[in-house]
Formats: structure tokens, C-alpha cells, sequence
């Protein structure tokens, strides 16, 4: 990297700094990826990728591997939330997948991939890998301790932590991925709004053989109450190897002892004899806040260092994902010259009024799961919207502010899944997304005049595979749509224009220099 083309900086190298990293890579941008931990961490902590988030990795090519990955492959079929005073004893309360649309593989018709139970100290070596193999660069053991931005880029004071010795970098922008007490955030000085913390908890890693315990059963999570108790117990290959998410009481330690840990498993499991061996304890705490503003200047903020929400509904790290996938397309824009600093500004109009709404789903659904956990034949709160809608419908992109019910074409939506034949048995108009823009004409486009109008213009162009597929996107056989690289529809013409270079050439404008 020379000094002409300075790297975009990431601070923090989780699942959202390297699903950033990755993104980055992947649009042709110079990108370094920078985490004070020495290591990668070996604690599951977050499980579970949602249909939107897989999207985003079959567009970087791995989705196929995380599927594969060992927790992935052994949670595939879990998908109920059960309650019960211990695992060994008998279940007081059941929320099947229809409440959740659990762990299906294929979500109804809405997208080529599904839901994903594969735990997060899986996913990241498999995210990290393909940063690299894409050209990122990636370092553990480096912690930035101080920055200043000008006009021109951010000059970035970093720390190797083995040695202790220091370094100045130059960079184009600095992304913050460096979590919940984000250094980044604090040295901006920048407020974090919302409520809590409403709850002190403990990530309890183990391994133990709860076969005889479970008898069979497959599920997501087991939330269990009783006199020693209160967590939940959540499978990480359904046999041997668990997290039990502990609530603490107010006077309990932050951090139990092993040995103290040991006692709760056995509780939790109703099988005062078993043999625990306790692989990590992780403190947390569950509260519900969103940045002030996801940029600042030449800095902007993803993932937990921009929000955080209670883990109902595992939107925490997805929502991160899908904040690094629509930052990554329009930072290479920029340093390409291709698009105005403004498209910069977009980020934050499009992806915090998001954020805010889905830490709301998240707060809905934690309050909710408990009260329908202890009240057979509840009704769910009428204010959670469902799984899918959070995952496909959001019309944040737009700035609007409301949930769209599902992908229906409109411009600020997320463009609807539709078979793309050519693409195999799997295949999908989605997979079409990236890096450059796509026009997705009706099956006429030699008679509506769009192709050939457009030849010169920066973008791809296909033709949709059929009436039904044009019916998805709202336009006749002679309209167009055009889509972003990060497969939101910015545009649309239900029917043929007169001057369709016009057109579509306004609507790049309209976008990249907004």
C-alpha cells in the first residue's frame, strides 16, 4: 500500500470488522484490520446468522463453509424455544418456529439462503481466512490509542501489544468495529442513547454430556428457573458442548468461579453429579442503545460500537453485517471518485433509523419470550414485526422510517429473490449484486430499448427471466429497476421510458451524488 492509496483502518477484528474487512477487500479497497486481542477468541459468544447476514456471505463465497462448519451442521434441525425448571425435568412451556420462523433453510420464497446456527468462534476464522485470501490485511495484538482526522484522511496512533511499541499510520477513513465500549465512540466524545443496562449476565462456556438429560429433543434455547438458577441454556453441537447465558442477581460476582459456574451447569441440568468441565466465562450486559450519529467526518461506526440491543432474536452481530456490506460499496465509490463525500452521508440516514428500529424488535422480543415462556396461550406483543420482515423488509434504506411488509421492488427496499436459471438449481437474481450496479430489465429489452441505450453507462444489465419474475420487481416486460451494489432497488420504471439513457444515467447520479 503506498502512500498515495492510503487503507481504509478497521479497528476491531469480530465478526462485524471482518465481515467489513472482508467487503472492502472484496470492492478492490486497501483495508487493514487491526484487534488489541492477541488472538482470535475461542468463546462462542453469538450463535447464529440470520437469512439476510447469509446473503451477504454467499456474496463473499463462504457461505457454503460456514454451513459446514461443526456447530452449523449439528444445530441445522434445532428450532423451538422450550421452558423448564431443569433440562431433566419435564418442559413447562414450548415456542415453536412459527413464532420465530426458527432455523428453516429456505425462508418461504424470500432468499436463496436460510438461517444459520453456527457460533461466532466458528464463523470469524472463516471470515478472517477470506479477508485474507481477498487482500486485507489482518492483525492481532495492534490497539489503536489515538487518532486525529483532517480534511484529507486520519492519521491513527497504534500500539503492538507484545512489545509495547507504537506506530503512526495514515488512512482514507477509520471504521470503528471495536465493540460496546468502543475506544473509537469515546474519544468522539460521542453520546450513546437509549436505556440500561436492564440485566447483568454471564456467558457460561462448558463441556458436558447432557445426552441423557436431553432424550432426544432438539432446540434453540431452554430458559429454565428454579431456587439455584435462573439462564439460558443454548446447544453448540446439542451433546457435548454448551452455553448457559446466567442471570445474575444484584449481589452476585460479575465473575463466578469456575467451581461456582460448575454448581449452575449441574442446576441447569437437573443432574447434581455431572462431570463439567468449564471452557470460558464471559461477562455481559444487556442494554439497549444507538449512536448519535454513525459518522464523523472521515470516521463511522458499525456493529456494537454504533448500537446494542438484548440477544432475542440474534440481531446484534447480523445487524452489524448488513452495516458493513452497505458502508463497503459506497467508501469504494468514493476513493474511486465514482460518487461524492455525501454518499458517505447516506450511511448514516440509511442504516441508524434501521439499527434504532431493530434494537426496538429486540427489546419487544426480550420482554415478549419470557412472558409467553410462563403463560401458555399468550398472544405475542402486536408491536413485533415478524422474523421476515425484520430480515427482508425494512424500508429504512429509503429513510422513510417505517417496515415494508416484504420485497416488493420498491425503490429502498431490498430487491426480491426470484430463481435466476442460469445460475444453477440454487441460483438467484441476488447473486447478480455487486460490485457494480445492475439494471434488470423485462424479457423485451430489444423492443423497450433499454440495453442498447445503456451500453456506456457504469453498470451490468440482465434480462428477467419471465412475467412472474418482473411481477416481484412491480414493472411489465418493458420496465426496468435498477439496483445497488448492495442489493437495494435505488430506481425503478414500471414501464418503457422514451429516453432510458436518460434515465438510468439520472438515477446513477441520483444516487452517487446525492
Amino acid at each position: 500500500m503506498s502512500d498515495t492509496d492510503p487503507p481504509v483502518l478497521v479497528v476491531g477484528a469480530g465478526l462485524t470488522g471482518l465481515a467489513a474487512g472482508a467487503l472492502l477487500a472484496w470492492h478492490g479497497v486497501p483495508v487493514r484490520v487491526v484487534d488489541r486481542r492477541p488472538s482470535q477468541s475461542r468463546h462462542p459468544r453469538a450463535r447464529g446468522l440470520h437469512p439476510r447476514a447469509m446473503e451477504v456471505m454467499r456474496r463473499l463465497g463462504v457461505e457454503e463453509t460456514i454451513r459446514a462448519a461443526p456447530s452449523a451442521v449439528a444445530l441445522a434441525r434445532n428450532d423451538t424455544v422450550i421452558t423448564t425448571t431443569s433440562l431433566a425435568d419435564r418442559e413447562l412451556a414450548r415456542l415453536d418456529a412459527g413464532y420465530f420462523m426458527g432455523a428453516q433453510r429456505k425462508v418461504g420464497g424470500l432468499s436463496p439462503t436460510g438461517w444459520c446456527q453456527c457460533h461466532q468462534a466458528e464463523v470469524e476464522p472463516i471470515l478472517r481466512a477470506r479477508a485474507l485470501e481477498l487482500g486485507a490485511r489482518v492483525e492481532h495484538g495492534v490497539e489503536m490509542t489515538d487518532f486525529r482526522q483532517d480534511d484529507r484522511g486520519v492519521e491513527v496512533t497504534l500500539k503492538h501489544t507484545a512489545d509495547g511499541t507504537g506506530e503512526t499510520v495514515r488512512a482514507s477513513h477509520l471504521i470503528a468495529a471495536d465493540g460496546a465500549r468502543s475506544g473509537v465512540r469515546e474519544r468522539l466524545g460521542m453520546p450513546f442513547e437509549g436505556s440500561g443496562p436492564f440485566g447483568r449476565f454471564v456467558n457460561i462456556h462448558f463441556r458436558a454430556d447432557l445426552s441423557a438429560a436431553l432424550n432426544g429433543r432438539r432446540f434453540i434455547m431452554a430458559y429454565i428457573r428454579n431456587e439455584h438458577v435462573s439462564a439460558g441454556l443454548m446447544p453448540l453441537d446439542n451433546r457435548s458442548f454448551w452455553l448457559l447465558h446466567l442471570v445474575l442477581g444484584p449481589d452476585d460476582d460479575a465473575r463466578p468461579s469456575a467451581e461456582r459456574c460448575r454448581k449452575l451447569v449441574r442446576a441447569a441440568a437437573g443432574v447434581p453429579e455431572l462431570d463439567v468441565d468449564i471452557l470460558g466465562i464471559a461477562p455481559w450486559e444487556a442494554s439497549a442503545r444507538v449512536a448519535a450519529r454513525f459518522r464523523e467526518g472521515r470516521i463511522l461506526l458499525l456493529g456494537d460500537a454504533a448500537h446494542v440491543m438484548p440477544p432475542t432474536g440474534s440481531f446484534g452481530a447480523n445487524t452489524g453485517i448488513l452495516e458493513a456490506h452497505n458502508l463497503a460499496w459506497k467508501l469504494a465509490a468514493v476513493r474511486a471518485g465514482q460518487a461524492s463525500d455525501a454518499l458517505l452521508d447516506t450511511y448514516d440516514g440509511e442504516r441508524r433509523p434501521a439499527a434504532a428500529a431493530t434494537v426496538q424488535q429486540a427489546v419487544l422480543r426480550n420482554r415478549d419470550r419470557q412472558r409467553l415462556n410462563e403463560t401458555p396461550g399468550a398472544r405475542p406483543d402486536p408491536r413485533i414485526r415478524p422474523d421476515a420482515v425484520v430480515w427482508f423488509g425494512s424500508d429504512y434504506a429509503s429513510g422513510t422510517g417505517r417496515w415494508a411488509d416484504l420485497p416488493d421492488g420498491r425503490p429502498g427496499t431490498r430487491a426480491p429473490h426470484v430463481p435466476w436459471p442460469t445460475a444453477g438449481a440454487d441460483g438467484s437474481v441476488l447473486d447478480l449484486f455487486g460490485p457494480r450496479f445492475v439494471l434488470l430489465t423485462g424479457p423485451e429489452p430489444a423492443d423497450s430499448g433499454w440495453r442498447p441505450a445503456v451500453q456506456r453507462l457504469p453498470l451490468d444489465v440482465h434480462a428477467l427471466p419471465g412475467t412472474k419474475a418482473c411481477a416481484a420487481y412491480g414493472i411489465t416486460p418493458d420496465g426496468a429497476v435498477l439496483v445497488r451494489p448492495d442489493g437495494y432497488v435505488t430506481w425503478r420504471s414500471r414501464t418503457a421510458v422514451p429516453a432510458p439513457t436518460a434515465a438510468v444515467a439520472g438515477a446513477l447520479a441520483d444516487v452517487l451524488h446525492p
